[in-house]
């Protein structure tokens, strides 16, 4: 079984591969396989689109993802390969070929061929949580990180990083994955501020794993790929915890790009918390809306929308007025509609967005609503103040 990674030229062909329309369909379905050559073991993702299919693998002696695309003559049956271009002739050509059969429920064959034309047979079945001695299998369960996944990550060690402070009496506990670098943290149980740790703590570590995974699907042992992830802790108390997933990515030729995930969920279950969960600052008693709705998109353009501004306007008259802001148009009720938001020790923050300003005026850092302005407006009986 080859073990040194692709080539870029071999890359690059499966990218365009990866164009076609037909593997851009619905995944029917998707197969989880382990099995062991002579030499070591594959893991296998195998996922199923109509009549053709496409496999990403790794094996015991190297966990950078490899890619191989193909078709599906009939049920059960998965005929792939993966590809290069002969720099002397320009031409595509095959490197290695697999075919696939599942001759029985959960058993499988595969036959391997290599680029000499020499051929190897062996036996597959599925990646079972349970059997590949992962440290971290509930976690695993419970956010469902992929067998695939947890097949790659079954060997992590994860390293204590810097104690911090978010809030008197809270703090959390900064861990890196000992391989690739990637980062995340943990909450510390407190006794009287933060006892139910165990659900989000689950979560990180399930997404951490995501991520590790991911590390190795993006950068493929190649110099000038970047995948870092960072956290960005702004609020906990014993029901809430509220931060930002920074993502600085540059995977297979992409240029870099950096994404922010701003979440709020509940301690106790991990759910996310949307903004009327907290707030409402409509006129009327609060009804029940669905997020992305009609009268949700109601209530944020004709009560949200102009509340928060009004109240962001009596605190920062600056940024509405005068200055170097006044090219943003913060005056424009449609950036306070639908901001992105968490919570921090001081209050709500709101980042304005929209497509229509100019992209270094949006999700300033200036404004926070405070707690004790948002009194009138809370929603839930969660009292998220008590302890501040």
């Amino acid at each position: 079984m080859p073990g040194n990674p692709m080539n870029k030229t071999a890359i690059s062909v499966i990218l365009i591969l990866l164009i076609n329309a037909s593997l851009l369909a619905h995944v029917e379905k998707t197969y989880y396989l382990t099995g062991k050559t002579e030499t070591e073991e594959i893991a296998i993702e195998l996922d199923e689109y109509g009549d053709v299919c496409l496999l990403r693998y790794i094996t015991s002696n190297n966990i950078y993802e490899q890619i191989m695309e193909g078709k599906i003559p009939r049920p059960g049956r998965f005929e792939l390969a993966s590809f290069f271009i002969d720099s002397t002739t320009n031409t595509r050509m095959v490197k290695d070929s697999l075919i696939l059969v599942e001759y029985e429920d959960d058993k499988w064959t595969g036959t391997w061929t290599y680029q000499d034309g020499e051929k190897e047979t062996f036996e597959l079945g599925p990646i079972l949580i349970d059997s590949i001695g992962h440290p971290y299998a509930s976690a695993i369960k419970k956010y469902d990180v992929s067998p695939f996944n947890a097949y790659r990550t079954r060997n992590t060690t994860f390293i204590d990083g810097k104690r911090r402070k978010i809030a008197p009496g809270i703090f959390i506990q900064e861990i890196s994955d000992e391989k690739t670098g990637i980062q995340s943290f943990r909450v510390l149980p407190s006794k009287k501020k933060v006892p139910m740790t165990d659900s989000i703590n689950e979560m990180l570590i399930a997404d951490q794993l995501q991520f590790i995974s991911g590390f190795y699907s993006c950068v493929n042992g190649e110099k000038g790929r970047i995948y870092d992830i960072k956290y960005d802790v702004h609020f906990i108390n014993q029901h809430i915890i509220s931060y930002t997933l920074i993502t600085t990515t540059a995977c297979r030729g992409a240029r870099v790009q950096t994404s922010y995930s701003h979440q709020t969920r509940y301690m106790k279950n991990t759910d996310p918390v949307s903004m009327e969960d907290l707030f409402w600052f409509g006129s009327k008693p609060q009804p029940e809306l669905i997020e992305g709705e009609y009268n949700w998109f109601q209530y944020r353009y004709k009560e949200f929308g102009p509340q928060v501004m009004d109240l962001l306007k009596n605190l920062y008259p600056e940024k509405f007025t005068t200055g170097n802001e006044v090219d943003c148009k913060y005056d424009n009720v449609k950036l306070w509609q639908l901001p992105t938001w968490y919570l921090t020790n001081d209050g709500l923050y709101l980042g304005s967005k929209s497509s229509m300003s100019n992209k270094n005026c949006d999700e300033a850092e200036w404004s926070v609503i405070p707690y004790k302005l948002l009194i009138p407006y809370i929603s839930i009986d969660y009292l998220l103040l008590a302890g501040r």
